[in-house]
């Protein structure tokens, strides 16, 4: 994030980090494995990682692919695509024991599938399977703020009136788009989810009351 505020430079982001403030809530866990991961993920070099879920202690291990690591709330996750695996899959940085670079490259192609595959996806949860369209609306105070920092990449800009505004996102309806909606509370007035065919076609047809 802060390399992007300041356009990539090295030395803009030495001299600027001291007097920025990043939230956080405290270090997490796993962030050891970020240079054997880039090294990875830069180079497309298949990775044999040891994992074990927080649901139980059982070691598990992953022939991975790895093509981003992503942050969410605070966690750090590995997306790629693994053997034995139809679709591609994250790995929380905190539950990784160890990683092993393998010789073995795999294709360019696997980012580019991969990117495609988590478009519609807000935070790591694939389970739903299928993106819908989600429409929104807001009172017209918290509204100002959604448009000014927007849910998703999808989002779009429905109505925006005295009455309020309305959003549409085409996401996965998965576990983080339930935390998002549920954090906003009651400046949140309607939820609609349409598993319409097209992309946009549900905000297109609906009409309020």
């Amino acid at each position: 994030m802060l390399g992007g505020l300041l356009n990539g430079q090295g030395g803009a982001i030495r001299s600027a980090a001291p007097h920025i403030q990043l939230e956080h809530q405290g270090r997490s866990q796993g962030l050891q494995h970020w240079g054997a991961l880039l090294r990875a993920i830069d180079e497309r070099r298949e990775t044999v990682i040891t994992y074990r879920r927080f649901q139980h202690d059982r070691e598990m291990t992953f022939k991975l692919r790895p093509c981003l690591l992503k942050e969410h709330r605070g966690r750090w996750y590995v997306l790629g695509t693994a053997d034995g695996y139809e679709k591609p899959i994250s790995l929380g940085l905190d539950r990784i024991l160890t990683v092993q670079l393998m010789a073995r490259r795999f294709p360019a192609r696997e980012r580019q599938r991969l990117e495609e595959f988590y478009e519609p996806v807000i935070g790591v949860d694939t389970t739903p399977g299928k993106a819908v369209d989600v429409l929104l609306r807001f009172t017209p105070l918290q509204g100002k703020y959604v448009k000014a920092l927007p849910l998703h990449s999808s989002q779009q800009l429905v109505r925006d009136d005295a009455d309020g505004v309305v959003i549409s996102l085409h996401v996965l309806p998965n576990f983080e788009l339930k935390q998002e909606i549920m954090g906003l509370g009651p400046s949140l007035s309607l939820i609609h989810i349409c598993r319409c065919r097209r992309r946009g076609e549900c905000s297109s047809r609906w009409s309020p009351d």
